[in-house]
């Protein structure tokens, strides 16, 4: 791997597992700050965080995020925080992962991401944490010109959106014909190079092709 090879990571933060109990009443508010460093500096190039999950300490996010990284230069650092109203927010713990020697994705394989639990760490001695913060990292695979192609897309979307892909080209080619109309909660953007995504706001994903009534009926099918 080159010095200046840029890659896509995909970060799922899964859950927190046995959380410290901060507030009086036993529970937690928690979410995920995650910052992308520069590995020998105190240098934040990308800020993201999950959403905040209520009273538990074992909190479930399953949020996903991309990144761009040079996997030999760069790390991430997960902090974990009970939301306070009032208060500034407590410490619950952190992880600090290099990126170096994470697999890459591989479709072919029946389960080509999964998942690892860190254990969370304090950031001074004064810091009381406990439990784990269960994590899937992985790269994008490289296919050739069209890996590159994708992940300027990906990073053209907000954080936390899925990508899905799709090879049907053949449509591209087909007459300029009006188009039908998109189904209830979709909508038709432009990136900067000039590629139209279609942006589905009802499970937040985006795709390359057009969707159609049908597709969405039949989505909606196989998910009952």
């Amino acid at each position: 791997m080159e010095q200046g090879e840029s890659r896509i990571l995909r970060v799922k933060v899964v859950s927190g597992i046995d959380l410290a109990k901060k507030d009086i009443f036993g529970a937690s508010d928690p979410y995920v700050k995650l910052s992308l460093y520069v590995a020998d500096e105190n240098r934040e190039l990308a800020l993201v965080q999950t959403k905040t999950i209520k009273k538990t300490l074992n909190p479930k996010w399953n949020e996903e995020f991309y990144f761009r990284v040079n996997p030999s230069n760069h790390r991430l650092l997960f902090e974990v925080f009970d939301e306070n109203r009032l208060t500034r927010d407590d410490f619950l713990g952190q992880v600090d992962v290099p990126l170096s020697h994470l697999p890459t994705e591989d479709p072919t394989m029946e389960r080509p991401y999964t998942f690892k639990d860190f254990l969370l760490r304090p950031r001074s001695h004064k810091s009381r944490v406990k439990g784990f913060l269960r994590l899937k990292m992985a790269y994008m695979p490289k296919n050739g010109g069209q890996d590159e192609e994708n992940s300027e897309q990906r990073d053209d979307m907000e954080h936390g959106w899925e990508v899905v892909d799709s090879n049907d080209s053949a449509s591209q080619h087909q007459e300029e014909l009006p188009p039908p109309p998109l189904p209830p909660g979709w909508e038709e953007k432009v990136d900067n190079l000039g590629r139209t995504y279609y942006v589905n706001h009802n499970n937040r994903s985006t795709q390359w092709h057009r969707p159609s009534l049908m597709d969405v009926s039949s989505e909606s099918d196989n998910n009952i």
